[in-house]
C-alpha cells in the first residue's frame, strides 16, 4: 500500500504490524504534517467484533488529551471498507527497542515509569482501561517523552465486554493474574503491567518467565520475582516495595489507582536522585491502602482516632547559622499539594487543602510547622529532599496530591523523613461527598501527630480540623476566596471579597468566610483608593466570625488588625493578638501583626521577639522579612536593620523596598551620600516610582541639606496626592526633614482624619524625631492612645 493515497493521507512507509492492526507512516496532504495510520489487517476486516473493538479504541483514545498519551486525529474507512485511525506521528523508538538493547539506567527507568503512570491515571480517570501495557506499546520520543500507544484492546468501563470469555488478548508476560484466567479485569490490570514493565526496564529481564504460555502463567500465579536490589544494588531500596505492590497477586492488594503508584514513584525518584537511601537498607512499611472517608456518624464515634502532626523551621534565614544535625524539636513542612485534576483551575482546591492542613498542624504544641508563604515558594519546583530539610531545618515533609472530578475526589498524602528519604506513612483517601473533606484533613493531621509521637495536649479526642460548613458549594467558594487573598493585589482582593460574600450568602454561619472577609477588607484599607467603608465592613466581618466561633484564631487576629488600624484601642488590640496566638501558636501572621502593634506602641524588645518568631515560622515570606526590617529600623538598631535588608535581598534580589531600607538606615546613621545613592538605586529599579521610595529620597535630600532637590520631590508628591496615591505621612517626612514643623504636623493631622494606617508609626518613626517637642504632635499621640 506504500505510495497510495487514502482519503487525504499519502502512505509513505510501513512502520509495523500487530495483532490488531498495520501501521503506516503517512503525510496529511491537507495540513502538511506527518501522521501514523493504523489499519485493521485484511484477515480481520470481516470480523465485526474486531471492528467494534477497533472503533472503541478510537473513541477511547480520542477522548483523552495528555502529553503521555498518543493523540488521535480521526477515524475513517478507505474505499475498500478498511477502517483506519489517524494518529500523531512521533520521532523516536519504542520502549521495546530500548529494553532489547540492554537494561536502562535506574533513573531513566523511573522517569519513564512516572510518565506511563501519569498517562494511565488520565485514562483511568475517564474510565478507559488499556489492558495491553507493554514496551511495544510505549513510544519514547526523541525529546524523552513517553507516549502510550495502541488502545487496540482498550475497554470502556461500563460498556459491553467485547472479548470472548477465556480470551487472552495482549502479551502473556505482561498480563495480570486475573487477565490470564480470562476473568473480568479493571484498571488495576494496567497497574500490574506497569510493574512488569518497570521491573524489565531496570533488570533487563521479565519478572515472570517460562518456556511457553502455560509456564509463564504458572509463574504469574504462584511465584515472586527476584528482588531488584539483588540485581541492581545501586537502586533505591524503596523501588522494590513499589514494584512488589504493583505486582500483588490479588488486585485489591495492589495500588488501587495509578495516582498512588505515581506518588510513590516520584518519592523514589527524589530519593534515587539525591542518593538518600542506602541500597543495603530495607525498612518494613505497610502497603499504601485506599481509605474510604468515614460517614458523619462514624466521624463522631472515631473522631479521636489516629493522629497527625508537624514540624518546624528554625530561623535559617534569620540567622546564617544552621542548627546542628539533630533537630531538637519535631518539625514539618507541608508542601503544596499537587493538582492532579483534569482542570487546571482546580488548583485553588489543592492549595486550599495544603493551607487547611498547615493550619491544623500549627495548633499542635511541640511541633514547628513551616508557614504557608515559605512552602509555597517551592510550588511546582523540583528539589532535593535532604537539602530542602537542611534549608528549612525540618525533619519531615508532607507531600500530597488532589484529583477532583465534580464532587468526588482522591487525596493522597505521604510523610517523608528528610534524613533518609523513607516514607513514614502514606495514605490515599476517596472522598465522595464534599462535606467529608474535613474528616480527611483531620485524619491526615492526626496520622502525622501519631507517627511523630507528638503529644496533642488538651483533649486529644478533639478534632484538629472542625467542619466549618455543611455546604459543599460554600466551602468551595471559600477556598477560591483564600486563593485570591493569598495572591494579593487589588484585583485579586476584589475577587476574594466576591467569593467570601457568596460563601456567606449560602451559609450565614460560616465563620471562616467572615474571617476571610475581614482579612481582605483590612488589606484593602492599606490602599489609598480603598472604599471609606472598608473599616466598618472589616470590623463587622471579624466580629461576626467570633460570634459564630470564638476559637477561630484567624478571626481574633483579623479583629486585632481592625482595632489597630482603625480604633487604636491598644488594650483590645493586644488581647486579640494574644488570644489568636494562644489558640494557634504557629500562626505566623498573628505573630507578625502583633510585632507591628508592639512596635507602634514603642516596645521594641517584645516587637523584635515576635517579628523573629514570625520569621522563624515563615522564613521565606517577604512580609515577615520586611517586618523585622521595620522593627529594627524603628528601634534605631540600624546595623541589624541593614543586615536584615541584605538577607532579604538574598531571597528577593529585585525587591526595591529592601533596597530602600538600606538607604534609610544609612541616612539615619548620617551616611547621607551612601543613603541617597541607595535610595536613587531603588527608584531606578522600580517600575512606577512608588510614593514610599520617592518620599524617602525627599527626606534624605532634606536632612542632608539638599533643600532645592528636596522641594522638587515635595512638589512631585503634592501633585500626585490629588489622586490619593500619596499618604499625608510621606509629605510630613519631607516637611520634617526641611524643618517645617507646622506643615509636617498639618499633614499628620490630615492623616489622622483619613485614618491613614501609616500614622501608626508616629510614636517610633525616626523621621518624626524633630517634631516630638511640638505641642500638636504630642496631642496627636494622645488622641491615638500613644500618650
Amino acid at each position: 500500500m506504500t505510495g497510495k493515497t487514502i482519503s487525504h493521507y499519502r502512505l509513505l512507509e510501513k512502520l509495523g504490524q500487530g495483532g490488531m492492526g498495520v501501521i503506516y507512516k503517512a503525510e496529511d496532504t491537507k495540513l502538511k504534517r506527518l501522521v501514523a495510520l493504523k489499519f485493521l489487517p485484511p484477515d480481520l476486516t470481516r470480523d465485526e467484533e474486531a471492528k467494534e473493538r477497533f472503533v472503541n479504541e478510537a473513541q477511547a483514545a480520542s477522548a483523552l488529551d495528555h502529553p503521555n498519551l498518543c493523540t488521535i486525529y480521526e477515524i475513517d474507512e478507505d474505499e475498500e471498507g478498511r477502517m483506519f485511525i489517524a494518529m500523531a506521528y512521533y520521532e523516536g523508538e519504542t520502549l521495546q527497542k530500548k529494553v532489547a538493547s540492554g537494561k536502562l539506567q535506574v533513573a531513566d527507568a523511573i522517569e519513564i515509569a512516572i510518565q506511563i503512570a501519569q498517562g494511565l491515571a488520565k485514562a483511568h480517570e475517564h474510565g478507559i482501561i488499556h489492558r495491553d501495557i507493554k514496551p511495544a506499546n510505549v513510544m519514547i520520543t526523541n525529546d524523552g517523552l513517553a507516549k502510550i500507544l495502541d488502545f487496540g484492546v482498550a475497554k470502556l468501563s461500563g460498556r459491553a465486554q467485547l472479548t470472548k470469555t477465556g480470551g487472552t488478548l495482549g502479551t502473556v508476560a505482561y498480563m495480570s493474574p486475573e487477565q490470564t484466567r480470562g476473568t473480568n479485569v479493571d484498571h488495576r490490570t494496567d497497574i500490574w503491567a506497569l510493574g512488569v514493565v518497570l521491573y524489565e526496564m531496570i533488570t533487563g529481564e521479565l519478572p515472570f518467565k517460562g518456556e511457553h504460555e502455560a509456564t509463564v502463567m504458572y509463574s504469574i500465579w504462584n511465584e515472586e520475582p527476584e528482588p531488584i536490589i539483588s540485581q541492581r544494588p545501586e537502586a533505591a531500596a524503596e523501588l522494590d516495595r513499589v514494584v512488589s505492590t504493583a505486582l500483588a497477586k490479588a488486585s485489591d492488594e495492589r495500588y488501587q489507582h495509578a495516582d498512588e503508584m505515581l506518588v510513590d514513584l516520584k518519592a523514589v525518584q527524589k530519593a534515587q536522585d539525591s542518593g538518600l537511601q542506602s541500597p543495603a537498607k530495607t525498612r518494613a512499611r505497610s502497603r499504601t491502602k485506599i481509605r474510604p472517608v468515614l460517614t458523619k456518624k462514624l466521624q463522631f464515634l472515631f473522631g479521636g482516632i489516629a493522629v497527625l502532626a508537624v514540624l518546624a523551621v528554625a530561623a535559617f534565614f534569620v540567622s546564617k547559622e544552621r542548627l546542628p544535625d539533630a533537630v531538637e524539636k519535631e518539625s514539618i513542612a507541608v508542601l503544596p499539594f499537587v493538582n492532579m485534576s483534569a482542570e487546571a483551575e482546580n488548583e485553588y482546591f489543592s492549595d486550599g487543602m495544603t493551607e487547611e492542613i498547615i493550619n491544623a498542624l500549627t495548633k499542635v504544641k511541640g511541633l514547628a510547622v513551616v508557614a504557608r508563604t515559605t512552602v509555597f515558594q517551592f510550588k511546582g519546583k523540583t528539589y532535593d529532599i535532604r537539602k530542602f530539610g537542611e534549608q528549612l531545618s525540618v525533619s519531615t515533609i508532607l507531600e500530597g496530591s488532589v484529583r477532583k472530578s465534580g464532587e468526588k475526589m482522591r487525596i493522597t498524602a505521604q510523610l517523608i523523613n528528610v534524613t533518609d528519604g523513607y516514607h513514614l506513612w502514606s495514605e490515599v483517601f476517596e472522598v465522595r461527598e464534599m462535606n467529608d473533606i474535613f474528616v480527611v484533613q483531620d485524619e491526615i493531621a492526626r496520622e502525622i501527630v501519631s507517627k511523630l509521637k507528638v503529644e496533642l495536649g488538651g483533649g486529644s479526642a478533639a478534632p484538629l480540623v472542625k467542619a466549618s460548613t455543611e455546604s459543599r458549594e460554600a466551602y468551595d467558594l471559600y477556598l477560591r476566596g483564600r486563593f485570591f487573598w493569598n495572591d494579593r493585589g487589588r484585583e485579586n482582593l476584589s475577587k476574594a471579597i466576591d467569593y467570601f460574600e457568596r460563601a456567606i450568602a449560602l451559609d450565614s454561619s460560616f465563620a471562616a468566610a467572615y474571617a476571610g472577609l475581614a482579612d481582605t477588607y483590612g488589606l484593602l484599607h492599606q490602599s489609598r483608593d480603598s472604599s471609606p467603608h472598608a473599616y466598618q465592613k472589616a470590623k463587622w466581618a471579624a466580629t461576626k466570625a467570633l460570634e459564630l466561633d470564638s476559637t477561630l484564631a484567624e478571626a481574633h487576629a483579623a479583629l486585632g488588625v481592625v482595632q489597630s488600624m482603625f480604633e487604636w484601642n491598644w488594650l483590645e488590640v493586644e488581647t486579640a493578638y494574644k488570644r489568636a496566638i494562644a489558640l494557634n501558636p504557629g500562626y505566623a501572621s498573628a505573630h507578625q501583626w502583633y510585632a507591628a502593634a508592639l512596635m507602634h506602641l514603642g516596645r521594641p524588645r517584645e516587637a523584635i521577639a515576635e517579628a523573629k518568631k514570625a520569621l522563624e515560622l515563615d522564613p521565606l515570606a517577604l512580609p515577615k522579612n520586611m517586618m523585622l526590617i521595620q522593627v529594627y529600623r524603628n528601634a534605631r538598631q540600624y546595623d541589624l536593620a541593614l543586615d536584615q535588608c541584605r538577607k532579604t535581598l538574598e531571597l528577593y534580589p529585585a525587591n526595591v523596598n529592601a533596597q530602600w531600607g538600606i538607604g534609610m538606615a544609612y541616612v539615619h546613621e548620617s551616611r547621607y551620600d551612601e543613603g541617597i545613592a541607595s535610595l536613587r538605586q531603588s527608584l531606578e529599579n522600580s517600575t512606577n516610582r512608588p510614593a514610599l521610595l520617592v518620599a524617602g529620597l525627599g527626606y534624605a535630600l532634606a536632612v542632608s541639606g539638599k533643600r532645592t532637590e528636596a522641594q522638587a520631590v515635595l512638589d512631585e508628591l503634592h501633585a500626585r496626592s490629588d489622586q490619593k496615591a500619596v499618604s499625608p505621612c510621606f509629605l510630613a517626612w519631607i516637611y520634617a526633614g526641611l524643618g517645617q514643623q507646622e506643615q509636617a504636623v498639618e499633614m499628620l493631622e490630615r492623616a489622622y482624619d483619613e485614618r491613614d494606617y501609616r500614622l501608626l508609626y508616629i510614636k517610633v518613626d525616626p523621621m518624626f524625631d524633630n517634631l516630638r517637642s511640638h505641642p500638636r504632635f504630642d496631642q496627636l499621640l494622645k488622641r491615638m492612645g500613644f500618650g
